[in-house]
């Protein structure tokens, strides 16, 4: 398992690069998602400068989606896992597994992508982000990870990373995920994006003081017809169970990553839907293993 765990593309052992390579690969629903977070962070860093319109936008969203587009067709051809685009370009699962989506096709990605946008451009001028953001004391757009002053909160001497889209603080603090999905299906306080960025609200109230009921957390689904927007505060009552789960996350993770461990096959139980078999990039060596 931890022999399994340093993957390099550039690496002696055959299986180790074959991991290597398998890593880069994404479906690209999920491609599409970080396209449309990675042009909104764009439009929001620029417009303290100058204002993006949408059409300049989309612009930019369908010139980067053809590139990485491109890019991600050649290596799929050619199992050359190096892009001209940067270490972090990824490969289209569906380009590389053709039976999952032989109909794939980049120009619908790209016209369900400026949806996305186009919706919210609509929501950021109802509610007058552009303006929130200029008289924000600080801001924080769609800022890297694994960096020491990356938002989050310690759990013992672990950094419990809180992947926030913006954060504006001024006489409140804010804190913004945009989401590509259509609105939550059921009840909001019990999705998982409800439990998910409950946790963010302890980066600006543990790390900064912040009181928790100056703190909103503010999800806008950009996915479906129209934006719809969920905002809510977490309640001092919350804050140890929040604490308790985050315990529990590093725990079983410092576990799993041991470097003693020794795992074989048959101990990890059988995925409990095709789906998540469906969307693995790993498929192959797993079909290999068991075949």
């Amino acid at each position: 398992m931890h022999y399994a765990m340093r993957p390099r593309i550039n690496s002696k052992d055959r299986f180790l690069r074959e991991i290597a390579f398998l890593k880069k690969l994404k479906p690209s629903y999920m491609w599409r998602g970080e396209l449309v977070h990675a042009i909104i962070a764009e439009v929001l860093s620029k417009s303290r400068f100058r204002k993006i319109t949408l059409a300049q936008a989309s612009k930019a969203l369908d010139s980067s989606g053809k590139r990485y587009w491109d890019d991600s067709l050649e290596r799929a051809e050619s199992k050359n896992p190096k892009s001209k685009l940067g270490s972090d370009a990824p490969i289209i699962m569906e380009h590389y597994y053709k039976d999952l989506d032989d109909k794939l096709d980049i120009l619908d990605i790209l016209d369900l992508a400026r949806h996305q946008l186009t919706n919210f451009f609509q929501w950021a001028e109802e509610k007058s982000l552009f303006e929130l953001l200029d008289r924000s004391s600080r801001n924080w757009i769609d800022p890297p990870v694994y960096i020491p002053s990356s938002p989050g909160f310690m759990v013992d001497d672990v950094k419990f990373i809180t992947k926030v889209d913006l954060a504006l603080e001024s006489s409140n603090f804010s804190i913004f995920d945009w989401k590509t999905s259509k609105n939550p299906k059921g009840a909001f306080h019990k999705s998982s994006e409800y439990r998910q960025t409950s946790f963010y609200a302890l980066w600006p109230h543990l790390e900064m003081s912040h009181e928790l009921e100056n703190i909103d957390i503010r999800i806008i689904y950009i996915g479906g017809s129209k934006p719809n927007e969920y905002s809510f505060t977490i309640s001092p009552h919350d804050v140890d169970a929040l604490l308790a789960d985050a315990e529990l996350l590093v725990r079983a993770s410092a576990e799993l990553l041991k470097p003693d461990n020794d795992f074989t096959l048959e101990d990890f139980d059988w995925a409990t839907s095709a789906r998540y078999c469906q969307w693995c990039p790993f498929q192959q060596i797993c079909q290999r293993e068991l075949s």
